[in-house]
């Protein structure tokens, strides 16, 4: 034995070097290869360098000596079953390929296929479904280097079982698991109490699965059913269903202020106003910004107008205008503007109601809702020539003032109009 190959009877240096190429460190890696160099070539690095050799990106001059250590170490018979597959980093980009890859490679004896599953995860960042499912390191260790910061995104690897070490990283925030074949989720997911969003789609989640996640993750789910409800309430169509949706939503997180919100427009629009005024307190406790908190009094002014309550209705006006006051000129947007127009015209102050809207749709020009509001404004200065001009881009903007503009009393004095039933058929 010489200096020169002393590696060949130094178990210990051998380990270090094996911990240096998989340290995923430059400096690392340029060490071992000096350590390679004066110490001679064994085998046992075999898997290390043919790694590098396909896996590494950073450092081309480094991925090109690993391929030349490598085809020193393998023997004639590995270096044949390898030698075609040198350039595959993009061709086995995608996860199932990478799959297929590993899963061919590992089979020759020659190769530890743990650690090359190992450092295809670590340098290719592929390689997820081989070693979670091969168990080629621990599943704990296997996940955080798949966690980027506050997400972890399992989306398409095939997974047939979702690991439960998942739940040790608490940090987690964002999790996806679409696209796996698991029916079932581990228990221990419900120590994730920072996560905030949560996907599963194209995964085949028994009921009984799903229903331990909204039991774990109540206020995503509850944001979750919102969204399939949101488009219908905007739109106003199906509202029995939406108001059920919304009982959910409400049960799933009892402080969801933009639901409560939602509930009363639905309830309103429904003709119920009683029951809708309860919603928009609910929605003024919960709500987190002065916008919102204004916009909770608009629209329970709404409710109080078509239940004739004019007292209440004149204090409940009073009250979004002391809170929109407080709202620096800076932060004042479409909303802001929508409710300063509404609070004034409850409070009989037409031209300024229509100055506010104006500033509204300076905003967003395509908003229907201030369009109508403006028709209703002017509706009530007798000012049918206006009033007509902007209801017909209301209806053009929303179908859905076709049917309210026939019913809102702001118009009952155009209900037989010409015009009026011209631009209800027609707009």
């Amino acid at each position: 034995m010489t200096h020169q190959n002393y590696l060949e009877k130094n178990q210990e240096a051998i380990e270090q070097i094996k911990k240096l190429l998989e340290s995923g460190e430059k400096h690392n890696i340029e060490l071992a290869f000096q350590l390679i160099k004066g110490g001679g070539m064994v085998t046992e690095l075999v898997t290390h360098l043919y790694a590098l050799s396909i896996f590494y990106t950073d450092d081309d001059a480094l991925k090109r000596r690993a391929k030349l250590y490598y085809k020193n170490m393998a023997s004639a018979d590995l270096y044949e079953f390898t030698k075609y597959k040198w350039n595959v980093y993009g061709e086995y980009y995608n996860e199932n390929k990478m799959t297929e890859f590993l899963t061919k490679l590992g089979a020759h004896p020659e190769f530890d296929h743990k650690i090359l599953a190992n450092m295809a995860l670590l340098y290719a960042h592929k390689g997820a479904k081989y070693c979670l499912e091969n168990k080629t390191a621990s599943p704990q260790k296997i996940i955080a280097q798949l966690i980027d910061q506050d997400m972890l995104d399992l989306d398409y690897l095939n997974l047939d079982t979702l690991p439960k070490e998942i739940g040790l990283f608490k940090q987690i925030k964002f999790l996806y698991l679409e696209g796996n074949n698991f029916t079932d989720i581990p228990d221990e997911l419900a120590q994730l109490t920072q996560l905030q969003s949560l996907s599963y789609k194209n995964t085949p989640l028994t009921d009984k699965a799903l229903q331990k996640l909204e039991t774990f993750f109540p206020k995503i789910f509850a944001t979750q059913y919102y969204m399939e409800v949101i488009d219908d309430i905007n739109q106003g169509i199906n509202y029995e269903n939406s108001l059920q949706v919304l009982d959910k939503v409400l049960q799933l997180d009892a402080t969801y202020a933009t639901a409560w919100n939602d509930k009363g427009r639905v309830l309103q629009e429904s003709k119920q106003p009683e029951a809708a005024l309860e919603c928009y307190d609910q929605y003024l406790k919960y709500a987190e910004y002065d916008n919102d908190r204004a916009l909770s009094r608009v629209n329970k002014a709404l409710a109080l107008q078509n239940l004739g309550w004019h007292e209440e209705l004149t204090k409940t006006a009073q009250e979004a205008m002391d809170i929109l006051k407080q709202i620096p000129v800076g932060s004042r947007d479409r909303v802001y503007y929508f409710s300063q127009g509404l609070a004034l015209f409850f409070m009989n102050d037409y031209n300024n109601a229509l100055k506010a809207y104006d500033q509204g749709l300076a905003h967003d020009q395509y908003d229907g809702v201030l369009w109508y509001n403006k028709a209703c404004t002017y509706a009530k200065q007798g000012n049918p020539t206006a009033m007509f001009q902007h209801l017909e881009r209301a209806i053009q903007l929303r179908e859905r003032f076709r049917i309210e503009a026939s019913e809102d009393l702001d118009f009952k004095e155009y209900w037989a109009d010409e015009d009026f039933l011209k631009i209800i058929k027609e707009a």
